[in-house]
C-alpha cells in the first residue's frame, strides 16, 4: 500500500495478520520509485539495497526536533507502491487494502520526549512493513492490536486528538454558519438566482425565480436554460454558456413564465465550481419597465407627440432605406402638404382648435392613401406622404383626391359647433435610386414652394431638368452657408447712419467670404436660408459678432438685422441678454432692425419681444416701411425707435413729386408718435438736401460710405469723412 502522511508522524492499524504477512520479493518496481525519492538516511538505503533483510535501528533527522527511531526488519513489500492511500493529511483516514477490506488508520505525532517508549513498544512488533512515499517520508505499519498500550505513551495524544476534532468541528460549524448566510441572501434577493450544469439543466433556483416564473422549485430543477428563452436556439445558447464558463458574460434576452408572459431580462452568467462539478451561476433580472421606457422614449424620438404618425426624423430615415433598396428607377413619390393660412385658424379659434384640426386631418390623409403608404407630420402645419410603387401620374391622381375631400368637408374646432374649411399646398417629386434623401426633401419642399406662389389649394410636380438645375442650384447655395458657419467664413462690413451732426451709429450688414475669396452678398443666400431654416443661426452669429466689434470699440454703436423667424423668438431673447451681460456691453450701444413684415407675423408678440429688450435700454428701427402691408397702424403698436423708410420711395425723390409727398407723410406721421427717421439709399447730394428740407432725421446710403469691414472704418476720421460730404 502507499501511504502519504506528514513527517514526524507513527502510524498504526488494526487488520489481520494473513495480510500483513504477504511478501513479495521482488524489488524492481521499489528501486524504481527510490531513486526518484529524497531518501537520505545511509541505513534505510541498506535495507533497499540488500532486498529488505538488514535490520537495524536508524533515525532519518537525529539533530532535529522532534526526531523519529524505527526498528526496522523484515522485507520490504514492492506492493506497497501500487495501492490505494486515502490518508490526505487527516487525523482519520480510511484505505483499501489487500482482501477489500476497509481499514482505519491513526496518524500521531512523535514528540521527541516519548522516544523511550515508543522505542521499547517497537522492541516487540513481530512484523513490519517499511512504507514509503515518492517524497522520501519514512513512516511504520505495525500490528500493535491494543489501543490501550499505544495511548500510554503520552497523554498528550489523546488531548491532540481532542483538539483537531474540535477545530475541525468548530471550522465545519463555522462554515455552515457562512453558508446559511448567503443561502439567506439568495433567497431573499430581488433578482433571480440561478445554477446550471453545463447541459444547460437548472440544478437550483432561488425563491426571486419561483415568484418570477410562476413555477414551482421542483418545476424549475427540471428544466433547461433553453425551456425558458423565448426565441434561442441550442448553438446560441451553448456559446453563451461557453463564453459565460470561460470569461463571463452579460446579455439579454426574453424568458417565458408560466402563465405565457414575456419578460425582458438582462443576465449576467458566470462559471464556477461546486464541489468536482462545474456549474454556471445565472444572475437574472427583470428589465421589462426599463425595455418599455426605452420603447417609449424610441417612439417619441421618431413620431409626433399630438398626432402618433412617424416625425421629419423618422421620414428621413424611411427614405433613406427605400431609395437603398430601390430596384427600379422609379420606386414612388414623396409630397410635401402645407395647409393653407393655418395660423387664422390659431389666431381665431385658439391653438387647442389647431391641435384639433391637424389630428383630424391627420385621420382624413390616412383614410386617402394605402396601408402600405407612408405619411409623417414634419412640424408645424406641414405632412410628408411617401407613396410606394407609383408614377408620377399616380401620384398627381392622389394629390388630387387629397385637395377634392379636403374641398367637401370642414372642421369641427370645439364642442359648440364651430367649424372651419382647410385646404393644402402639396409639393410632388418622383423617388428614384438615383436621388439621395436630401435631394428628395429639396425637391419636394421647392414644389411646395411653388405651389404656394401659384395661389395655394393645388399641387405642383417638378419634373424636367430645368428645375432640378436650380434645385442644386439651391442645394449648392445651403452648403455654402452651412460650411461658412463651420469654418466661420461670415463677415460683417458696417455702413455709416448719418445726419446733420454725423455719424449716429452703424448698420452692420451679412456677407459670405467664399471658398474661392468671392464675397457673396446678402440678395443671393438669404431667401434660401429663410427658406430652409438656417436664419437662426445666423442671427446669433451676426449678433455675437456685433456685440465682439462694441466690446473691442467702446466709441461705436451697431444695429443688426433680424429675420422674421427670429422676432418673437424666446430662446433668442436669452442669448442677447446673457451676450450682454457676459461681455459687459452697454445696452444702448445695441440695436435691432426688424421688418414690418417680420412684425406683423405676430404683432402681439413682436411688440412683447420688443418691449422686453427695450426695457434693458436697446434700441428697435423698422425696416423697410412702406412696402408689405404698409400701414401707419403698425408704427402706432410698435415700440420701436427708428422708422427706416425704404429705398425704393428715395431713389427718385429728388424728380417725383408722388415720393416726395409719400415720404412726407411717413415722416410727420412718424414724428407725430416720436419716432425718428431714416431715408435708406441715398447716393446723392441732391437727395440728400431734400431729405433734410422734409425733415428726416437721418440718411444711409452710398453718398456716406459704403459697407466695409471694421477695421477699414477705424482708419477713417470722422471729421474727414464729414468734410468730405458737407464742405
Amino acid at each position: 500500500m502507499q501511504i502519504f502522511s506528514k513527517p514526524n508522524t507513527i502510524l498504526w492499524g488494526e487488520w489481520g495478520m494473513t495480510e500483513l504477512n504477504a511478501i513479495i520479493e521482488d524489488m524492481k518496481v521499489l528501486k524504481k520509485y527510490y531513486n526518484n525519492a529524497r531518501l537520505v538516511d545511509p541505513l534505510l538505503k541498506r535495507v533497499i539495497n540488500s532486498d529488505g533483510t538488514h535490520s537495524s535501528i536508524f533515525e532519518t533527522e537525529p539533530n532535529a526536533e522532534p526526531c523519529y527511531q524505527f526498528w526496522a526488519t523484515g522485507r520490504v513489500c514492492a506492493n506497497c507502491i501500487s495501492l490505494k492511500a486515502a490518508l490526505n493529511n487527516a487525523t482519520f483516514a480510511k484505505f483499501e487494502g489487500w482482501g477489500d477490506k476497509i481499514y482505519m488508520i491513526t496518524a500521531l505525532p512523535i514528540r521527541l520526549d516519548d522516544r523511550t517508549v515508543v522505542l521499547e513498544l517497537l522492541k516487540n512488533v513481530t512484523n513490519q512493513d517499511i512504507l514509503l512515499t515518492l517524497m522520501g517520508t519514512v513512516s511504520t505499519l505495525t500490528d500493535i492490536n491494543q489501543k490501550e498500550q499505544m495511548k500510554a505513551i503520552s497523554p498528550r495524544y489523546e488531548k491532540h486528538l481532542e483538539d483537531l476534532v474540535r477545530q475541525k468541528t468548530e471550522a465545519l460549524e463555522k462554515a455552515n454558519k457562512q453558508l446559511q448566510k448567503y443561502r439567506i441572501l439568495a433567497e431573499h434577493a430581488k433578482d433571480i438566482m440561478l445554477f446550471i450544469n453545463m447541459d444547460g439543466r437548472i440544478i437550483e433556483a432561488n425563491e426571486a425565480a419561483v415568484r418570477t416564473y410562476g413555477y414551482t422549485k421542483e418545476e424549475l430543477i427540471s428544466m433547461t436554460v433553453g425551456d425558458l428563452r423565448e426565441s434561442s436556439t441550442k448553438r446560441q445558447i451553448a456559446a453563451q454558456m461557453a463564453l459565460a464558463d470561460k470569461e463571463g458574460i452579460v446579455f439579454e434576452t426574453v424568458h417565458k413564465c408560466k402563465d405565457g408572459r414575456l419578460l425582458y431580462v438582462e443576465v449576467s452568467s458566470q462559471g464556477t465550481t461546486i464541489g468536482n462539478e462545474r456549474v454556471l451561476l445565472s444572475i437574472v433580472r427583470d428589465i421589462s419597465d426599463r425595455k418599455q421606457a426605452e420603447e417609449q422614449l424610441k417612439h417619441m424620438a421618431t413620431h409626433d407627440w399630438l398626432t402618433g404618425i412617424p416625425n421629419r426624423h423618422y421620414l428621413e430615415k424611411y427614405l433613406e432605406e427605400t431609395v437603398q433598396n430601390a430596384k427600379k428607377e422609379t420606386t414612388g413619390a414623396l409630397l410635401f402638404l402645407d395647409i393653407d393660412n393655418f395660423k387664422v385658424i390659431n389666431d381665431t379659434f385658439g391653438h387647442a382648435a389647431g391641435d384639433k384640426v391637424l389630428v383630424d386631418l391627420t385621420k382624413k390623409l390616412k383614410a386617402i392613401i394605402r396601408k402600405n403608404d407612408f405619411l409623417a407630420r414634419l412640424g408645424g402645419d406641414e405632412f410628408a406622404i411617401v407613396l410606394r410603387g407609383v408614377s408620377v401620374e399616380g401620384a398627381k391622381r392622389v394629390a388630387k383626391k387629397i385637395l377634392a375631400t379636403l374641398n367637401e368637408v370642414e372642421f369641427a374646432v370645439d364642442l359648440i359647433g364651430n367649424h372651419c374649411k382647410v385646404s393644402v399646398s402639396i409639393g410632388i417629386t418622383i423617388i428614384d435610386k438615383l436621388t439621395d434623401t436630401q435631394k428628395l426633401l429639396a425637391y419636394a419642399d421647392v414644389a411646395l414652394y411653388r405651389a404656394k406662389e401659384e395661389g395655394k389649394n393645388r399641387a405642383v410636380s417638378i419634373e424636367n431638368c430645368d428645375e432640378k438645375i436650380r434645385l442644386f442650384e439651391t442645394h449648392s447655395t445651403v452648403k455654402k452657408i452651412n460650411d461658412s458657419l463651420r469654418d466661420n467664413r461670415l463677415v460683417l462690413h458696417y455702413q455709416p447712419i448719418m445726419s446733420e451732426a454725423g455719424i449716429s451709429h452703424y448698420e452692420a450688414l451679412l456677407r459670405i467670404l467664399d471658398s474661392d475669396g468671392r464675397i457673396i452678398y446678402p440678395n443671393e443666400f438669404i431667401p434660401t436660408a429663410e427658406r430652409f431654416g438656417l436664419m437662426s443661426q445666423i442671427d446669433r452669429w451676426v449678433i455675437n459678432a456685433a456685440m465682439e466689434a462694441l466690446m473691442k470699440n467702446p466709441e461705436l454703436s451697431i444695429f443688426v438685422n433680424l429675420s422674421p423667424s427670429s422676432v418673437g423668438d424666446d430662446e433668442l431673447l436669452d442669448f442677447i441678454e446673457f451676450g450682454l451681460f457676459n461681455k459687459g456691453i452697454k445696452p444702448e450701444r445695441i440695436g435691432f432692425e426688424i421688418t414690418e413684415i417680420a412684425a406683423v407675423k405676430d404683432l402681439i408678440k413682436a411688440r412683447h419681444w420688443i418691449s422686453h429688450l427695450k426695457k434693458f435700454g436697446c434700441k428697435f428701427a423698422l425696416d423697410d416701411f412702406g412696402v408689405g402691408f404698409s400701414s401707419f397702424t403698425h408704427i402706432q403698436m410698435l415700440p420701436v425707435d427708428y422708422i427706416k423708410i425704404d429705398g425704393s420711395f428715395i431713389r427718385n425723390l429728388d424728380s417725383d413729386l408722388t415720393q416726395k409727398a409719400l415720404v412726407q407723410a411717413i415722416n410727420t406721421v412718424a414724428h407725430t408718435l416720436g419716432k425718428k427717421t431714416i431715408a435708406e439709399f441715398v447716393e446723392t447730394e441732391m437727395i440728400w438736401r431734400t431729405l433734410k428740407e422734409i425733415g428726416t432725421d437721418f440718411g444711409q446710403g452710398y453718398f456716406f460710405g459704403r459697407p466695409r469691414p471694421i477695421d477699414d472704418i477705424l482708419k477713417i476720421s470722422f471729421s474727414c469723412l464729414w468734410q468730405t460730404y458737407f464742405a
